[in-house]
């Protein structure tokens, strides 16, 4: 924050705020307000502006794919890290392993005219993109090529993050990534502990991952965006902790980013009719900023009605 990297939004939210953490993480996800099954705004970006052969373009750091990274027709991977993205076949090893790849390169490479066929085919040949492509960057204990000269503290967050900036300083393609952190802040009770430890490891790690992208030259083509799906509430409960409210935070971090606070502050003295903090930005208002300040993409196309929602300043 001292060093200008920082842009903090806080009170951000939706209007009448739903406190279920299935349902708030799926409009933040979503860029929608809807409970009905969609793609993710950054999948929908990927839809409209990405390649269709690349699936390295959007990356989940994760075991499974993330709702954000969602599509509907634009190749999009989830790579835990390069080992994890590379084939295995339980109790299949030596020859009869070499010949199921063969067998998935023969597959991946067939010709073929309908369309079952053709998405059959389609998947084979990105899947084994994906392995073939990240193959050099395996590691293991005593080494791992991906590894900058940055430290970062331990934990699966910060290994995903370092991962990460070495996968983007590679002439991979990469456009667009997610990851989560793996810290409990559903701090129903003891709060003071388990906020101040999940802050710190989010802290530690994403300070790491901003220094290595700093080190490797590629920082100014970086922005880091993290959010929670909602806020906590105002008055403490019986257990030492907070329950579910509105008004949470969210900040952009990067080189390019403009410092400071970017949204109103809410006040304690001015609560919702819940008893809850004031909403003072519209999360839909920040997505359609970043689609136009930083990826450079028309926000309407993406979130629907996005001129309703204003825009802010973030870069």
């Amino acid at each position: 924050f001292e060093q200008g990297k920082i842009g903090f939004l806080p009170g951000i939210d939706y209007a009448n705020p739903d406190l279920s953490h299935f349902h708030s993480r799926h409009f933040w996800e979503t860029g929608l307000v809807t409970k009905n099954a969609a793609t993710g705004w950054l999948g929908r970006w990927l839809d409209r502006h990405g390649s269709q052969d690349n699936p390295l373009q959007g990356v989940s750091m994760e075991y499974r794919l993330s709702p954000v990274m969602r599509s509907a027709s634009a190749p999009v991977a989830a790579v835990a890290d390069p080992n994890s993205a590379q084939f295995w076949i339980p109790d299949v090893w030596g020859k009869a392993f070499d010949d199921a790849m063969a067998t998935w390169a023969e597959l991946a490479s067939r010709p073929a005219s309908r369309p079952g066929e053709q998405a059959a085919t389609r998947a084979a040949r990105l899947t084994k993109e994906v392995a073939d492509r990240l193959a050099p960057y395996k590691g293991n204990d005593e080494s791992n090529p991906l590894r900058g000269s940055v430290e970062y503290p331990k934990g699966s967050f910060a290994e995903r993050l370092a991962d990460l900036a070495g996968l983007a300083s590679l002439p991979l393609g990469i456009r667009a990534a997610t990851v989560q952190a793996q810290s409990d802040f559903d701090t129903h009770d003891r709060q003071a502990d388990d906020l101040s430890n999940g802050l710190s490891e989010v802290s530690q790690a994403l300070a790491a991952f901003q220094a290595d992208i700093e080190a490797r030259g590629i920082a100014d083509r970086v922005l880091t965006f993290v959010w929670s799906e909602f806020g906590r509430r105002p008055e403490a409960n019986e257990s030492g902790g907070t329950d579910h409210g509105a008004g949470g935070l969210a900040w952009v971090q990067g080189t390019r980013v403009k410092r400071g606070f970017l949204s109103d502050y809410p006040d304690l003295r001015r609560l919702d009719r819940q008893d809850n903090l004031a909403v003072t930005i519209d999360f839909r208002r920040v997505y359609s900023s970043l689609l136009e300040q930083w990826l450079g993409a028309d926000a309407g196309s993406v979130i629907p009605g996005s001129g309703a929602f204003g825009r802010v300043g973030l870069v």
